[in-house]
This record gives structure tokens, C-alpha cells and sequence, in this order.
């Protein structure tokens, strides 16, 4: 399968499972979002995906919050495009 082109956002992708589906996901070609309570946990994270090539970056989102979700929503929609 390839997600080339494609921007994937995971919650919770600077740990666990959440960053095992970031490398699965950048491997098969997506462009990857981290969103995380945390953005500064991100980094090595961030710095592996961009060594494979994905244009991967964080947003500090708190997904309880609507409105740090209507705020990182219209951060991905801004660097990323999209409606």
C-alpha cells in the first residue's frame, strides 16, 4: 500500500503504539502529524521519520479541549492544505 503524498494524524504518536503506527505509516510513504499533550516529547520521534523521509511535525493538543482541537486542526490544515 502506499500513502505517498498522504498526511496521517496520530494522537498520541510520540509514544507506544501511537509511534509504532507513525513508523508503520511513514514507511509505506505518508507524511506524518504528531499531536500530544507534549510537543517537546516529540523530538526523537520527529528526528527518526524525518530520517525516512517523512515531513513530519508535532501540534500540542490536548483532545479533551474542542478548542486545542480546533486549533491544531487549522495548524495542519495551514502547513499541510487541505479543507
Amino acid at each position: 500500500m502506499s500513502l505517498a503524498g498522504q498526511t496521517a494524524l496520530i494522537t498520541g504518536g510520540n509514544k507506544g503504539i501511537g509511534k509504532a503506527i507513525c513508523f508503520a505509516l511513514a514507511k509505506e510513504g505518508a507524511n506524518i502529524v504528531i499531536a500530544a499533550r507534549n510537543e517537546s516529547e516529540s523530538r526523537e520521534t520527529l528526528d527518526r521519520l524525518k530520517g525516512m523521509g517523512s515531513k513530519a511535525f508535532a501540534v500540542s493538543v490536548d483532545v479533551r479541549s474542542e478548542e486545542d482541537v480546533r486549533r491544531a486542526i487549522s495548524t495542519i490544515i495551514d502547513k499541510c492544505g487541505g479543507t
